[in-house]
């Protein structure tokens, strides 16, 4: 069955669920069991019904249980109280007081539940790793009064009048578990509002002249990795702003500097120290103008990474005071793209995290056993932003185990933010492990390229590199490796034009690759170019006009000494075959390779990266 193009592009179930239909079917069966119970149901057959409700209702709570954000206490209240009652009915007038105790305790503890989920709404973090200040960083989980509960009111309905001394210990156990947890959900809310109160002290002791500000989705810890050892070095008392309890607990989990963890608008404020008199920003989050908006501090963005994406210059940039760039490539792309800005608006500051990118180890044709980085980039948050290759990457890493390479696999830390990019990741790990089992090749993909080495420890163990549009490619050019970047948004010809870094790489026609085609002959996303042929730019993009003339060399200041239309009729065929070829032949763009790292990264040697930044960051702290 094909999926019809005006469906999003997700999981009906993540839909199913999103309509929260699984709730109406529990309630619907919970109100049921009640109607068969008061309108002369047998007893049998109610408790069935009402067994059933709690056995849906430990299913939805174990799907529940793991998804970000969701707090169970307080949820499925109305299904479990009335599967409680319909069997209760059938005790009395003559139950034991044990068996009623038993139930109106049980009551009690529903009833109670959204009090519990109240308190847990106000016991969010608040502070970690200030100087001299004891803080918790987590309260007792609030969820445990929804399971304690829900074992409770199973235990009752499947019971019946068996055992009501039994019953009675078991809710009598539950009615202390919640009382337990509530209270330290309280006392964990009193003790924020306690910090708070001290809070306008300890920025006197601390006098902190930045702090960074965080806001991001989970699993987006290196916008912020990337960037915390050149801050500490600079010498100067600072803190950093989370905005989402998971972005809290990963900064307190990976750094050792203050913490302050603030939900709301007017929380902000609380934030703003005498003594700050910047506030640097590691992405162009939302959440961002929540600081944006007091005009006394400094507010520079840093961001994550340096690309030819159309995030890369976009007008948010332009409510910053200032935006650290790495080269003179960052630069352009604004103007080229017709966004003025102030004189003094850019900073070039180089990318220091590249001074730890290791040069080539030779030609590819001299290596033995050449390995091969492929880090395709992920899908974006808009159509117009989406460069992923991964959805072809079996056709690509193929191609790479054919011509006899290791591989490390590193995709985008967010590939599992599109079910379809998640299964072709899963796709490619699949078959790197079996060509690891049946050759004893030693790829690197999963948790040890993902997560045990950083993008640096990649690099350093590649001999070139295949990627798309990303950040990746602009900090790869530091090492003056081979590249292949693959064109999705555009025809081959076009992609150089839009993407200047593609100058030095060798571009592939991302549709020629052997891959899935969406049903209909509609790809995935509108305007994409069709197998075969270059096709139009995306709808409503122009991308910025080129400032490196394609297939020439480039000054330092990023002037071109020659133009051209497209590649020169020489040049090989947009196939991954054929840049493969070109890679183990002479390698004819490295000369321009060379010329780009000094235009994307700056004209900054080596050992000055650091320097360079600390040199211009000084001025602001």
């Amino acid at each position: 069955m094909s999926w019809p193009s005006f469906l999003p592009d997700i999981p009906i179930k993540h839909i199913v669920w999103a309509l929260e239909l699984p709730l109406v079917a529990l309630n619907g069966l919970a109100l049921a069991t009640l109607t068969v119970a008061w309108s002369g149901g047998s007893r049998p057959v109610v408790t069935a019904m009402a067994s059933l409700v709690c056995l849906f209702t430990v299913g939805m709570g174990v799907r529940r249980w793991g998804s970000h954000g969701t707090v169970l206490v307080g949820r499925y209240v109305l299904a479990r109280l009335t599967s409680l009652i319909a069997v209760f009915s059938f005790s009395l007038p003559d139950a034991a007081w044990p068996r009623v105790a038993s139930v109106a305790a049980a009551t009690g503890c529903l009833l109670a539940e959204p009090v519990a989920r109240a308190f847990a709404a106000q016991a969010f973090p608040y502070a970690a790793g200030f100087p001299g200040v004891k803080t918790r960083t987590a309260h007792l989980p609030a969820d445990t009064i929804f399971w304690v509960n829900l074992v409770a009111i199973t235990t009752l309905v499947v019971a019946g009048d068996h055992g009501p001394l039994w019953q009675f210990a078991v809710t009598a156990v539950a009615a202390a578990t919640n009382l337990a947890l509530t209270a330290d959900l309280a006392v964990f809310a009193i003790a924020r509002l306690r910090f708070n109160a001290r809070l306008p002290r300890l920025w006197d002791q601390m006098k902190p002249t930045f702090a960074v500000h965080w806001q991001a989705a989970g699993g987006s810890l290196h916008q912020l990795t990337m960037w915390i050892d050149y801050l500490k070095e600079l010498g100067k008392p600072f803190f950093i702003i989370t905005r989402t309890r998971e972005n809290f607990l990963e900064a307190v989990a990976n750094f050792d500097v203050p913490v302050l963890h603030r939900v709301g608008l007017d929380a902000v404020e609380e934030a703003l120290s005498p003594s700050l008199k910047t506030v640097f920003y590691v992405n162009t989050a939302i959440l961002n103008d929540h600081m944006l908006r007091y005009p006394h501090l400094n507010h520079i963005q840093l961001n994550h990474g340096d690309s030819d994406k159309i995030a890369s210059y976009s007008p948010v940039f332009r409510a910053y005071d200032k935006d650290f760039v790495a080269g003179q490539a960052a630069v352009d792309r604004f103007a080229a793209a017709g966004l003025a800005t102030a004189p003094d608006f850019f900073v070039i500051v180089g990318r220091p995290q590249v001074a730890a990118v290791e040069p080539s180890r030779g030609p590819i044709a001299s290596l033995e056993n050449p390995t091969v980085l492929y880090a395709p980039t992920w899908c974006g948050n808009t159509k117009d932003s989406d460069y992923t290759s991964v959805r072809r990457g079996l056709a690509i890493v193929r191609a790479l185990l054919d011509r006899g390479c290791t591989v490390v696999f590193r995709p985008h830390p967010y590939w599992y933010k599109n079910f379809r990019t998640a299964a072709a990741r899963d796709e490619v790990v699949a078959l790197l492990a079996k060509n690891a089992a049946a050759t004893g090749r030693k790829h690197v993909y999963g948790e040890a390229a993902e997560s045990a080495w950083s993008i640096i420890d990649c690099f350093n163990q590649s001999d070139f590199m295949i990627s798309d549009v990303s950040s990746v490619v602009n900090d790869y050019l530091y090492s003056e490796k081979p590249l292949i970047m693959m064109a999705v948004t555009t025809g081959p010809e076009e992609f150089a034009v839009e993407f200047p870094v593609a100058r030095g790489a060798y571009v592939v026609d991302y549709w020629a690759l052997p891959g899935p085609v969406p049903s209909g002959g509609v790809h995935v996303t509108p305007g994409r170019p069709a197998p075969g042929s270059s096709g139009p730019h995306i709808p409503g993009r122009t991308g910025p006009v080129q400032a490196v003339p394609a297939g020439v060399s480039v000054d330092p200041d990023g002037a071109g000494t020659g133009a051209s239309d497209g590649p020169a009729d020489d040049e090989p065929a947009a196939t991954l075959e054929a840049a493969l070829d070109a890679i183990w032949g002479d390698d004819p763009l490295a000369s321009t390779r060379r010329d780009l790292k000094t235009y994307y990264l700056g004209d900054i040697p080596r050992d000055q990266y650091a320097q360079r930044f600390a040199q211009e960051a000084a001025q602001y702290v």
